[in-house]
């Protein structure tokens, strides 16, 4: 059934790897455009989820600081007791602020695994002859040696892209 909705998606992503006649450059045009759009469905899907539990989040985040503020005042006044009980309650809640925020990071990457079973289906078993041998690596890699580093270099660059537009 998987694979049937792979085979279904192949239409809609080959395009972007038909761009140029000459396959080097389709592979790695095509490459850039599906992670492009894996990063940007991802992005779309956390942004979404953090606005609909944007109150959920919110309290997280008060709960913690406002413990975090207490605990502070207690070791001001030298109640340690008072800081062991309000600093275990800031921990606690950095735990589920973070956690939070980290379920809110893995919807941004859903996509990749599906855009990764595509690419085995298509690319899966052929070796892609490099112009020059790489020490440790050989002649020939597969198609993860390029799609994980064009991936990791669109979403590094997405993340600078979003930092300078108010969202």
């Amino acid at each position: 059934m998987f694979r049937d909705f792979l085979v279904a998606l192949d239409p809609f992503v080959v395009w972007a790897f038909r761009v140029s006649d000459e396959p080097w450059a389709g592979f790695l045009i095509g490459s850039l455009i599906l992670n492009l759009a894996c990063v940007i469905l991802g992005d779309v899907t956390s942004i979404l989820a953090r606005r609909l539990n944007r109150k959920v989040y919110g309290a997280y985040h008060d709960e913690m600081v406002k413990h975090h503020n207490l605990s502070v005042k207690a070791l001001r006044n030298s109640d340690k007791d008072a800081y062991k009980a309000v600093n275990k309650q800031a921990h606690e809640a950095f735990g589920k602020y973070f956690f939070s925020q980290a379920g809110a990071f893995a919807l941004s990457i859903w996509p990749l695994p599906f855009a990764l079973a595509w690419m085995e289906l298509r690319f899966g078993g052929i070796p892609m002859d490099l112009p020059f041998a790489i020490p440790g690596v050989g002649q020939s890699v597969f198609y993860p040696f390029f799609f994980i580093p064009i991936y990791i270099a669109v979403r590094l660059g997405d993340g600078k892209l979003l930092a300078r537009i108010p969202v």
